[in-house]
């Protein structure tokens, strides 16, 4: 299994489309053992499959299949090593299948703000993006809604948070009690 890391890097170099089909032949083969241990069909794969194919064409691929434990007869591969440790196998596949597609979505992200700079358009991406997300009604509300606020902040302006009054306590020699709160009488 110490193979599997250098393995796995390996298959990284190649275009991420061969990588992709490669990573998810493998994590189906070796899922398909772990659910199953038992059953022998899914404990060998034939080397000319054309799934099989996907995988041994991506520089590495062949490795990963070795170092989680199948041999090679020539005709097929088969899972010699123990089923219990195949698991780990997986988790690693998986995680690396995982950064590698990270990877990639950066990798174009990447190409799609560079096209966008070129074309002299990065500038207002930002600005157009936001300015697609509101309508002239939603503009003109929020417009609105700040000339209210300082209309009312104009009137009630906005009082110091670190007043030393006794119901900015907290404690009991702060609190008042329900009397102190609420008028007696409840005549009006």
């Amino acid at each position: 299994m110490a193979a599997l890391e250098p393995s796995l890097a390996e298959m990284a170099k190649s275009d991420w489309e061969l990588q992709e089909k490669a990573y998810g032949i493998l994590l189906k083969v070796l899922q398909n053992i772990v659910k199953n241990p038992n059953d022998e069909k899914f404990r060998s794969i034939k080397a000319s499959s054309a799934a099989l194919m996907k995988v041994l064409c991506v520089p590495g691929g062949e490795a990963v299949l070795l170092a989680a434990g199948f041999s090679n007869d020539g005709e097929q591969f088969r899972l010699s090593g123990n089923v219990d440790a195949l698991s780990t196998v997986v988790a690693a596949v998986e995680a690396h299948a995982n950064k590698a597609k990270m990877n990639e979505l950066r990798r174009q992200r990447d190409e799609q703000i560079e096209a966008a700079k070129a074309s002299g358009k990065a500038t207002a991406i930002k600005g157009e993006a936001r300015g697609d997300l509101m309508s002239e009604e939603m503009k003109l509300q929020l417009e609105r809604d700040r000339k209210e606020l300082e209309a009312s902040r104009s009137v009630n302006p906005v009082k110091d948070s670190k007043s030393n009054s006794a119901l900015n306590k907290f404690g009991m020699n702060g609190m008042k009690s329900a009397q102190d709160v609420i008028p007696q009488g409840g005549g009006g």
